[in-house]
């Protein structure tokens, strides 16, 4: 059975958001965007039939994929067997201690075509290993990537381009049509990576953050003087030099940053 006739026959599996990249001049372009080296540990998340697995195989020291489909874990490990460098997880990525895979002085780099429905809940669950993720490479729904990089004063600027921008260096990659998955889903698609910023961000920090822009971003037409009350006062923002008039989509992410270390240390 060839790899189209086996890619029709698999029983699409809607409840984790398959979608499975078939374009091989876009494969071979994002594994070059990625540009793994032989020195290097991948963890690739969902990797479908193998279109990102086998090419990184080849060009990297070794490669953990994580696949919550058994069907499809069973079918890499049957194609991969051989190979002793990769490893198959048949596990749900949100279930997985990735700390447990991490071997003495490893470093890992990830790669994933991310289910929509939890694209976001991953990028802050990998704050937690951020100590040895040196990159992150995935691949999301166009409308929700443009929110993860999006700049103050922008309708797409959100609570999540706070949050996301906030722990990592945030960088569009490539722009991929609809016609390179299969089954063909309904949006455009953006891969963007991910760099964890250093030194560890605090995570007391974090938390009054996510209270602030949650507060913030709730209410986001109004004023911060009046969305953020139960936080500040008009004076505090004076005293920080930030507009009480503003509101939360004119705030930058270092200004956000001020108001957090200002409501602790006040």
């Amino acid at each position: 059975m060839s790899k189209n006739e086996y890619y029709h026959r698999y029983h699409i599996q809607k409840n984790f958001g398959q979608h499975f990249l078939i374009n091989k001049n876009l494969i071979k372009k994002i594994i070059d965007i990625i540009n793994p080296n032989f020195n290097e540990s991948f963890i690739e998340i969902g990797p479908g039939f193998g279109a990102l697995t086998f090419p990184l195989i080849k060009r990297s020291e070794s490669l953990i994929a994580v696949e919550i489909d058994k069907n499809l874990s069973n079918h890499l490990l049957n194609k991969l067997r051989s190979k002793r460098k990769v490893k198959i997880i048949s596990e749900d990525i949100m279930k997985l201690d990735l700390s447990i895979l991490k071997n003495r002085n490893s470093m890992f780099r990830i790669v994933g075509n991310l289910p929509y429905n939890i694209s976001t809940n991953l990028i802050f669950y990998f704050l937690s290993f951020s100590g040895f993720i040196i990159d992150m490479h995935f691949t999301f729904q166009k409308e929700l990537a443009e929110r993860l990089f999006a700049k103050p004063n922008n309708k797409s600027y959100s609570r999540i381009s706070v949050l996301t921008q906030y722990l990592y260096k945030v960088v569009p990659v490539i722009e991929i049509d609809s016609s390179s998955f299969f089954p063909k889903p309904k949006v455009e698609s953006l891969m963007v990576k991910f760099i964890p910023k250093f030194p560890h961000r605090d995570k007391s920090n974090l938390e009054v953050l996510r209270e602030i822009t949650k507060a913030a971003f709730g209410k986001r037409r109004k004023m911060i003087k009046n969305s953020l009350k139960t936080f500040f006062t008009v004076k505090d923002f004076e005293k920080i030099d930030i507009d009480p008039k503003d509101r939360a989509e004119n705030i930058s992410i270092k200004k956000y940053f001020k108001l957090v270390q200002y409501f602790k240390n006040r």
